[in-house]
């Protein structure tokens, strides 16, 4: 992982082979205090998703959250707050046909796991939250979007293969949303 302190004038390396296989997105909150969502390992039939976080800027790391089932990794994080967040848990073990994400409601320190959908035709990508509780995850399928925090989810229609989704706020609580896949899907709100 590469760092900048000055506007990326300069980057420092963070190596963090002691701690993961593979990186797969970050998400800081200030110079000192982020998270990273990974793999235990590079070679996934070994992987389990993992979440790690830092409070020193990248100097050291906990585990905040390690999956116990193997083939999966921490694709993609959204904070719709500083406290609470949401990741994808991709799972590629033939087989395995419940899906999940995790969220967290302590700014990253523990992590709790959600169903989202048991169908093995589905693979989290994206994930996007307008608030702590309305949100959707993108998949290889589509969509799924929940309104109550992660309780429940529901399919929507938003193109395959979302990989990104992002949220444009438009004063109040008025909001663009792009789902970013195959194609690119928008939704007001």
């Amino acid at each position: 992982m590469l760092r900048s302190v000055d506007a990326g004038e300069t980057w420092r390396v963070i190596d963090l082979k002691a701690h993961a296989g593979m990186i797969l997105d970050v998400k800081f909150f200030d110079a000192q205090n982020g998270l990273v969502c990974a793999a235990t390992s590079g070679d996934l039939q070994q992987a389990n998703a993992l979440i790690l976080r830092t409070s020193d800027g990248g100097n050291t790391w906990v585990r905040a959250y390690q999956s116990a089932r193997p083939f999966e990794n921490c694709w993609k994080m959204s904070f719709p707050s500083r406290n609470v967040g949401y990741a994808t848990v991709q799972n590629y073990q033939d087989g395995t046909t419940q899906r999940h994400v995790v969220k967290t409601t302590d700014g990253g320190s523990t992590w709790t796991e959600l169903p989202l959908v048991n169908d093995a035709k589905v693979r989290e990508f994206g994930v996007g939250f307008v608030t702590e509780e309305h949100g959707w995850v993108g998949t290889t399928t589509s969509g799924f979007e929940t309104r109550d925090g992660g309780r429940t989810w529901a399919p929507v229609q938003m193109g395959a293969a979302v990989n990104k989704i992002r949220i444009v706020r438009q004063g109040g609580a008025r909001f663009r949303a792009f789902a970013i896949g195959v194609d690119v899907h928008r939704l007001d709100g």
